[in-house]
């Protein structure tokens, strides 16, 4: 059987792997048991409800008078003409009565009956289905609550002391009859670590397992709750799984049989055998579903059996019926459906028995080491592709007729199976390497792709083989493969599995996904400095709209230099450089053009005093401007009213307004609404609530126009070249070829 040995040393890099695998495990495992209650629910159900079949029957027993008088009045028409038709043994009068009051009888017993008051199962199942379906269902609910085939099969005896290691499959118990199946399959890869067998010399005089005797084990300290949970029949298939990491200090008597270099070095309490747990996983889930699929199916054949069974029961008042009589097939139906759910059942018990008895008592094979490992796998498969085929086999033998076909057919069968195991574990690997160790974090988005990988390579094989009506391997197989190659396409252009997904279902909802938000962004905080540019550059070249270098303007000069720590020479004449040069004469007016052409004069002077001062009056004739610009709010009416004010003054010739003032003003509006739409960022925090045309000291100044559109623009460029902006639009390509393609 599977190694029951290993001692090789605890590390990181192992830690890692069985946490990955083992977390897949759970996952695959958990639906291993969600499929398993779902296996009994499905065969409990009852499909019709007591007023579909009486209603039913109501409608049928005026076909059921008639036929009965036709049959009657044929009888004595041929009495009449061939007396001695009247009197055949076989197809005279007498048979025909005999006939009649058989028919009538079974009529009787698939009525439902009501029973006042009904005070057990049996009573309720007759009220429900008639005597004879009663009687069947009853039967069924019995064997199924009291787990008889179980039993059976297992060899539990009532008065035993495991009694209730296998439970009834009523409602209340499905959870707990599905651990004892999981954990049972599941302990085959998770097995108690023990030490050699050649070490292992103590007499076992109890006839206990070598993993219930303490000095066999590898982690003979291990808490005693742990070792207990694992050797319940009913153990919570979760915690087996979570103890894969726990550890103990080495033996020193294991030094030298092992790879431990020091006796401070750990061992793990359990062996475990990972990627083979989870395609056997994975197989035991598809064939589980698939047995969901046939006793539903089972189920729903019953109920029609029942609902039509008065049409059956009319034909055998044919005293001309045969053997192949619609009655006798409808027998034969009954019979072969009502069983097949016992004989499913039972197959799947014997498949837990032989696996219970395999972990107990070894296999014996020709082979070794891995082939022997492989050998009892498919020794696995085969139990359970038996369990799958014995209702039909066994039917075979006793002669029923049984539907050929199916979901599995053939070899197919079984390759089918191993071809979804092994989309199981290519997705979890082409999406854990794809998505591994790119970037920070790489290891852990490769094991979240990895898991959600494995989910959807077993989906992808599921729908390949469902659509197929005899299933091929190597369809599968090429599905899986091409599945692994666009994943790798898909990690290679920078999309991920969650983000490909949100972006189509966004596209499919006529939501913008997150490429076209950032698009947006981008698109607006490019034109927001495009916007700054045309407003500079339009004041810059403004020569008409001029400002006064007076008291105010030089006041307001030196107050702006004192707060960055410069002393501007400021005289009656006006501003001076160092050398005594008069820069702005007091009095005289000057345009923003003016102002423009002498900061750049001094862009190359060793004077960064004078270069700083000339820059601060531009500036401020800038916002004086600015503010002026103000007086028409940002509406189309105040446009044409500017527009309006700029051919006034081309006309009378005084220049007050003109087309820079235009293009500024335009350029001004679109900062505006950009940074009002984007007033959570905080270079347009000042924007937040504000109105265009605000003048006050409380209002949005041209500075903020200047600090939100430099900013903004320096943003769309770090949008453009950030991780996250290729992985959104890898996304919404990707989705958007998928849309296309459906």
């Amino acid at each position: 059987m599977f190694s029951e040995t290993d001692l090789r040393p605890q590390s990181t890099l192992r830690d890692m792997g069985r946490t990955l695998f083992s977390s897949i495990d759970k996952a695959i495992y958990g639906l291993l048991g969600i499929s398993y209650q779902l296996f009994f629910s499905v065969a409990s159900a009852d499909i019709f409800s007591t007023g579909v079949i009486v209603n039913f029957f109501q409608r049928i027993q005026v076909i059921i008078g008639i036929f009965v008088l036709f049959q009657l009045a044929m009888t004595v028409l041929k009495g009449i003409v061939d007396p001695d038709s009247f009197t055949d043994s076989k197809n005279g009068a007498a048979n025909l009565f005999k006939r009649i009051a058989t028919a009538l009888v079974m009529l009787a017993m698939v009525v439902p009956i009501n029973i006042p008051s009904a005070s057990n199962e049996y009573e309720k199942q007759i009220n429900n289905n008639g005597l004879l379906f009663g009687t069947l269902y009853s039967l069924q609910y019995r064997i199924l609550n009291n787990n008889t085939i179980g039993k059976v099969v297992m060899g539990v005896k009532d008065n035993s002391e495991s009694s209730n290691e296998l439970v009834g499959m009523n409602d209340d118990n499905f959870k707990h009859s599905s651990d004892i199946f999981v954990s049972t399959v599941l302990k085959g890869f998770y097995r108690i670590n023990l030490i050699p067998a050649e070490d292992r010399k103590e007499k076992n005089t109890n006839g206990k397992e070598d993993d219930q005797i303490r000095a066999y084990r590898v982690c003979k300290d291990i808490d005693q709750k742990i070792i207990d949970e694992y050797k319940k029949v009913d153990s919570d298939p979760g915690k087996i799984i979570d103890v894969v990491n726990v550890t103990c200090s080495a033996d020193p008597a294991l030094t030298g049989k092992s790879l431990i270099s020091s006796i401070g070095e750990k061992l793990y309490a359990f062996t475990y055998m990972p990627v083979v747990s989870l395609i056997m996983g994975g197989i035991f889930v598809v064939i589980l579903l698939g047995f969901c699929v046939e006793v539903a199916i089972r189920a729903i054949k019953l109920a029609i059996l029942r609902l039509l069974a008065p049409i059956p029961i009319i034909s055998y008042m044919d005293p001309k019926g045969s053997k192949d009589s619609s009655f006798d097939a409808w027998v034969k139906a009954v019979t072969s459906t009502y069983l097949d759910l016992f004989i499913r059942i039972a197959s799947v018990y014997f498949v837990i028995y032989m696996i219970q008895q395999m972990l107990a008592n070894g296999i014996s094979t020709n082979s070794t080491g891995v082939l022997k490992t492989f050998t009892v796998l498919f020794i696995w498969i085969g139990l359970f592709y038996f369990a799958k085929e014995a209702p039909k086999f066994i039917k075979q033998v006793l002669g029923m007729k049984e539907d050929t076909g199916g979901l599995f057919s053939g070899v197919g069968k079984l390759l089918g199976i191993g071809a979804a195991g092994a989309g199981v574990v290519s997705g979890a690997i082409s999406s854990g390497v794809a998505y591994g160790g790119k970037g920070v974090g790489g290891v852990a988005k490769g094991i979240g792709a990895g898991a959600l990988g494995a989910i959807g390579g077993g989906f992808n094989a599921g729908k390949t083989l469902w659509k197929q009506d005899k299933p091929n391997a190597g369809a599968v197989m090429a599905a899986n493969r091409a599945r692994a190659t666009k994943t790798y396409a898909n990690a290679a252009d920078e999309s991920t599995p969650w983000g490909r997904f949100v972006a189509g279902a966004q596209n499919n909802l006529g939501l913008k996904n997150k490429y076209d938000k950032m698009e947006e962004q981008i698109k607006y905080y490019g034109a927001s400095k495009d916007a700054l540019s045309r407003i500079t550059n339009a004041f810059d070249s403004n020569g008409d709209y001029k400002v006064q270098a007076n008291d105010d303007f030089f006041a307001k000069l030196l107050e702006t230099g004192s707060k960055k720590g410069h002393d501007y020479k400021i005289t009656a004449k006006g501003l001076e450089d160092r050398d005594g040069q008069l820069v702005l004469a007091r009095g005289q007016s000057y345009s923003l053009k003016d102002l423009n052409d002498r900061n750049n004069m001094f862009s190359s002077s060793t004077d960064g005093v004078m270069k700083d001062a000339l820059d601060e009056a531009k500036k401020q004739a800038q916002s004086m401007r600015f503010e002026d610009l103000k007086e028409f709010a940002d509406t189309p009416k105040g446009r044409e009213q500017l527009v309006q004010k700029i051919q006034e003054s081309a006309l009378n010739g005084t220049n007050e307004w003109t087309q820079n003032d235009l293009i500024a003003y335009d350029a001004a509006t679109t900062i505006y609404h950009v940074g009002t739409k984007y007033s959570d960022e905080p270079f347009f925090a000042d924007f937040k609530g504000k109105s265009f045309d605000d003048r006050s000291e409380h209002g949005i100044k041209f500075g903020h126009y200047k600090k939100g559109a430099s900013n903004a623009g320096r943003s769309a460029e770090q949008i453009k070249n950030s991780p996250g902006y290729f992985e959104a639009k890898a996304n919404a390509a990707r989705a958007e070829e998928s849309n296309k393609s459906k």
